[in-house]
């Protein structure tokens, strides 16, 4: 039986508007980027770019600046899930309370088999298209891991639009990549950051770091070891102090910081950073096979 005309209409206006919400995607912005940023950079004299009216660093001119850790080199499919977000990637699975300019724009989410129990958050990619139907070859980007791709297979990475549009010169397809795991630590600025979470009580209290230059792999408040949970956040199950408290971060590198925290009860820039490591090789990054 034919259909009626009203059900014509309503498939009609159904496929117009489905295509009106994939023009969409990336957004104004994240076109602009592509626009901006589709070929490669002709010159090294500007390690700037511009993305909404703000500076980061440009990770296509520094990808190549970048030390890799270790020799492994991974290969699968490039997707693309999530728009820029406004300097935090509280909504994705590393729980980041913060995330700079460059971090906004070019993160990845890692696949479930690489995702390591959340160990890879805060660690780094460099990636670049394999695929020949890529319109944009051989352009390598940085970006942070913030997120877990669950339906992504081993090498998989899943990018942001702007990452995304940056490495293939595509809108968000399934195209193949290759990547392997780099130091990243030159495009974070700023201090370490902590926010309290929500449902802390005077007897068990929680905390999410962002912003640290290294991977955290240790913390310690007033001695006391914290324990990092799957999803971004340490866990303090002791009673709460009173007054400043004295926080220890260890990276997975082996550098180590002292902070001050004024209370726990509050959101704070801790005005701490851990110092430059030349050449030092995280120990919780991607998995392996």
């Amino acid at each position: 039986m034919a259909p009626s005309k009203p059900t014509q209409w309503a498939n009609a206006l159904f496929v117009l508007a489905a295509l009106a919400t994939l023009t969409a995607l990336p957004t104004t912005a994240a076109r602009a980027l592509l626009a901006d940023q589709a070929t490669t950079p002709t010159s090294e004299d500007s390690l700037v770019s511009r993305f909404d009216g703000v500076d980061f660093l440009d990770p296509l001119q520094l990808a190549d600046k970048v030390p890799q850790i270790g020799s492994d080199s991974f290969h699968g499919d490039g997707t693309a899930f999530s728009d820029a977000v406004n300097n935090t990637g509280a909504a994705f699975a590393c729980s980041f309370r913060y995330l700079n300019n460059w971090a906004s724009q070019y993160f990845v989410a890692m696949n479930e088999e690489q995702w390591n129990d959340g160990l890879v958050c805060g660690s780094c990619v460099r990636a670049r298209c394999v695929d020949p139907k890529c319109p944009v070859q051989n352009v390598d980007i940085v970006a942070m891991v913030v997120d877990r791709c669950p339906e992504c297979s081993y090498g998989d990475l899943d990018f942001s639009y702007p990452a995304y549009s940056a490495v293939t010169g595509s809108w968000p397809n399934r195209l193949k990549v290759s990547w392997e795991k780099v130091d990243c630590s030159a495009f974070i600025d700023g201090t370490i950051r902590m926010w309290p979470k929500d449902g802390i009580n005077p007897f068990w209290q929680a905390f999410y770091f962002a912003n640290s230059k290294y991977q955290i792999q240790n913390v310690t408040l007033n001695g006391v070891p914290l324990t990092r949970q799957t999803f971004g956040f340490w866990i303090h199950p002791g009673t709460a102090p009173t007054g400043p408290s004295s926080l220890v971060f260890t990276a997975v590198n082996g550098a180590t910081v002292n902070a001050t925290l004024n209370s726990v009860w509050d959101a704070q820039d801790l005005n701490v950073q851990f110092p430059e490591v030349a050449d030092a090789a995280p120990v919780a990054t991607a998995g392996r096979r």
